[in-house]
């Protein structure tokens, strides 16, 4: 692991790799402009590289990047990559981005922003007002506030309303951890679980206005939501949580 600044940071800025190659180098510079965005504004980030099973390019990548810190897991599991992604973050803060997407550069500092505001709601998470979805499917996403007078929860049951790509506080994740995705037994969206589960213990999902992210849709991820969406569709069994 490379050496960490000497300073506790705010933020954990957490990059979620796999086998992406070269591919990733665009996902880590958009992580590298946001965080020198929010240390221009004198918020301090550490940049933390999260690897599962990584394929040799990965590793050649992430260990390429100068000021970051690498994680490297055995798990296979993208959920539980960021639980240990959260276990091994020093900052108060936690921001995921997965290995293929992009963040906009003012997203960090403006989430901190936000987050360090004070608020009777516990836990808060924090997402972009608008994720911009590109590859084989194009489109915008506006994310609803779940304060919002609009709310809609029983609809939020049937789709999940905001991407993993979240700001939340560390110590959320290690209280309320990801589960491992399941296929087999109708279970594939981790984060669409922990959203809910945020919602049930009484928190809240609010929006940072005026930030994007950029989300890619190709084969790879159609894939696992087909597989996700084909699971449900089998007869149902009892799982143990």
């Amino acid at each position: 692991m490379t050496t960490a600044p000497p300073s506790t940071p705010a933020i954990t800025a957490v990059v979620n790799l796999h086998r992406e190659g070269r591919d990733a180098q665009p996902t880590v510079r958009s992580a590298e402009i946001a965080v020198e965005r929010a240390r221009g504004l004198g918020v301090e980030v550490e940049l933390l590289l999260v690897a599962d099973r990584p394929d040799a390019e990965t590793v050649e990548l992430v260990e390429s990047i100068p000021g970051a810190n690498t994680l490297v897991l055995d798990v296979g599991d993208l959920g539980e990559a960021r639980n240990a992604a959260a276990a091994e973050a020093r900052g108060r803060w936690v921001a995921y981005l997965d290995g293929d997407d992009l963040w906009g550069a003012s997203w960090l500092a403006a989430a901190h922003q936000a987050a360090s505001a004070p608020t009777e709601i516990d836990p808060v998470v924090w997402h972009p007002e608008l994720s911009l979805y590109f590859g084989e499917t194009r489109r915008a996403v506006h994310h609803p506030d779940s304060l919002s007078p609009g709310f809609d929860r029983t609809r939020f049951r049937l789709h999940n309303a905001w991407t993993a790509l979240c700001f939340v506080e560390r110590e959320v994740v290690l209280t309320v951890p990801y589960r491992r995705n399941r296929l087999a037994h109708g279970f594939g969206f981790e984060d669409w679980s922990w959203n809910t589960e945020i919602l049930d213990r009484g928190g809240a999902h609010r929006i940072v206005p005026d930030t994007v992210h950029a989300i890619r849709r190709d084969a790879a991820n159609s894939s696992l939501i087909a597989r996700s969406q084909a699971s449900l569709r089998t007869p149902w069994r009892q799982v143990d949580p």
